[in-house]
């Protein structure tokens, strides 16, 4: 870096909130929690540079958890960095990438957005399976898709003593009508689920999927913002969401 590439990072980076001459817009402040930074490079895989330069921001009050996270280009970051006076008036910034969630079984408090995801794919590493494209189409036309195996992390019960044996003996899932629902089938998805916790991952369109329907986008395919719980992973997206993306590919929908 230069001597002034240096200088406007620092100034993101340890200059607290920005200031602001106008009433009622909240300051932006630089994410600097070291806790909620770590959490976030270990689930997801998120470059951990970029904390340090100040791509990551919130409009949450620096002294309570931000409630969402932002990502700013660096040319956004340093146009900010020059506004040393708040003399730019800011009424929307960057890109909204993730919003705080409450589950106490995920190790991080923050799920990714969908609009967020152009953004992070090219910065993260973790929390990402590339199902078939038969699986992709169920899960955006169901919303979910059944796993039958338990996700790494998540602690086995201890039996019960008068526990009745299995129903479905080798199965993970012991509910047969869970079975019967859509699921992961495919063996190298089912290699990739086994890396993916408990929490939000991403369903991402495999490469030659993706090239032959022309859903790639600033290099990368079409990715879907998922929760995985304990037997499933479902959809983030919103149903208009949902919809406006079924939109574009309806050769492939099926009854």
């Amino acid at each position: 870096n230069t001597d002034k590439e240096k200088k406007t990072e620092i100034s993101v980076k340890e200059g607290g909130p920005r200031k602001t001459k106008w009433k009622g817009i909240d300051p932006v402040s630089p994410v600097n929690d070291k806790a909620i930074q770590k959490s976030l490079v270990d689930f997801y895989g998120i470059e951990e540079g970029l904390f340090d330069k100040g791509n990551f921001v919130t409009r949450t009050p620096v002294e309570k958890d931000p409630k969402r996270i932002y990502y700013l280009s660096d040319s956004l970051r340093e146009i900010l960095a020059a506004d040393k006076d708040g003399d730019i008036r800011i009424s929307s910034i960057g890109v909204k990438t993730f919003e705080k969630q409450t589950s106490s079984l995920v190790t991080t408090h923050y799920r990714i957005t969908q609009e967020g995801l152009p953004a992070l794919l090219p910065l993260m590493s973790k929390q990402i399976f590339r199902p078939t494209l038969d699986e992709f189409m169920q899960l955006l036309k169901e919303r979910t898709l059944v796993i039958n195996e338990r996700p790494p992390g998540l602690k086995e019960e201890e039996p019960l003593a008068n526990a009745e044996p299995p129903k479905i003996p080798g199965s993970y899932i012991q509910k047969p009508h869970m079975l019967e629902r859509p699921g992961v089938r495919d063996e190298a998805t089912l290699s990739d689920m086994r890396g993916v916790h408990m929490g939000c991952c991403i369903a991402m369109m495999r490469d030659e999927d993706a090239e032959r329907l022309g859903f790639v986008f600033k290099g990368k395919p079409l990715a879907l913002s998922c929760w995985r719980g304990k037997i499933t992973v479902n959809l983030l997206t919103t149903k208009n969401e949902t919809a406006q993306i079924l939109e574009k590919f309806p050769q492939l929908e099926t009854k």
